[in-house]
């Protein structure tokens, strides 16, 4: 099956394995081939046939599904978390282009261009709220104070009096390492100057429990899963920093930092790894 749609391309019934290509979308006339294995060959691909394939293996026992993503001219993006990061065009937008943004498998758009207006959306769970920018001369876009939830494949479509343009990228963000012997002390840098609207939140592990926390000047420190963090925190009341005194193999994990104010919420996240002497 191909598509948001699940249109059906290629099957293999029964103990003949009769090989059938159902559909008759033009895009894949005399251009699939299935083999007895199930394995789907696509002959001389071009951009209309990228996108997602599912296959679904049926019998009295069970049923078994898997899904590919096929791209082709591909761009592959190395991001810190944190940063932010550009997915250029390489196009001058034309005043009758109409430019589509799309994250993953959502059907809808997380930015467009109409008509040369251009329009950024939250995306699913509202991960890109205030994050996206779109430059409406190129329809490139940039994803600002990037986080690991911002993983995954982007694709543009570029659409207008011309055959369409399609361009692919893959992003991954990497968290950031921390490496420091036990016994030293721990320093997470905020890398930003606190303002007095600022809320200052402090995360530790999976769970998410929170550690430290600062409102103004008024700061705070919990003693976070089994009481691992008692009396070895201090936040620095200028920027926000983090210092774990004292460090143990206990205090390696993840650190999840969030500021919010009035104009928005910042995220930072650490990788925290303590050896032992």
């Amino acid at each position: 099956m191909f598509g948001d749609e699940n249109k059906l391309i290629a099957q293999m019934m029964g103990q003949t394995r009769e090989i059938t290509y159902p559909d008759a979308d033009k895009r894949f006339i005399n251009a699939l081939q299935l083999d007895k294995t199930g394995s789907l060959t696509i002959k001389s691909i071009t951009n209309e046939q990228t996108g997602n394939y599912k296959l679904q293996i049926c019998n009295s026992r069970r049923t078994t599904k898997k899904k590919f993503c096929v791209a082709i001219n591909v761009n592959i993006l190395s991001v810190m978390d944190g940063d932010e990061v550009r997915l250029n065009t390489g196009a001058e937008i034309q005043t009758d282009d109409e430019i589509e943004w799309k994250f993953e498998t959502e059907k809808s758009p997380i930015a467009e261009i109409k008509k040369r207006n251009g329009e950024t959306h939250d995306g699913p769970d509202w991960r890109f709220r205030d994050r996206l920018k779109l430059d409406e001369t190129t329809g490139s876009l940039t994803i600002t104070n990037i986080r690991p939830i911002h993983d995954g494949v982007y694709r543009v479509k570029i659409s207008g009096s011309r055959e369409p343009k399609y361009k692919t990228f893959i992003v991954t963000v990497t968290v950031r390492v921390l490496s420091v012997m036990e016994r030293d002390c721990v320093f997470i840098d905020t890398y930003t100057k606190i303002q007095k609207d600022d809320l200052i939140l402090w995360k530790f592990g999976d769970e998410d429990r929170l550690i430290a926390q600062m409102i103004g000047e008024t700061t705070k420190t919990f003693g976070g899963p089994n009481e691992i963090f008692r009396e070895k925190l201090m936040l620095d009341q200028k920027t926000g920093s983090l210092t774990v005194m004292n460090s143990t193999i206990k205090h390696s994990g993840l650190y999840k930092l969030q500021i919010s104010n009035c104009r928005g919420t910042k995220y930072r996240e650490v990788n925290v790894e303590i050896h032992g002497e």
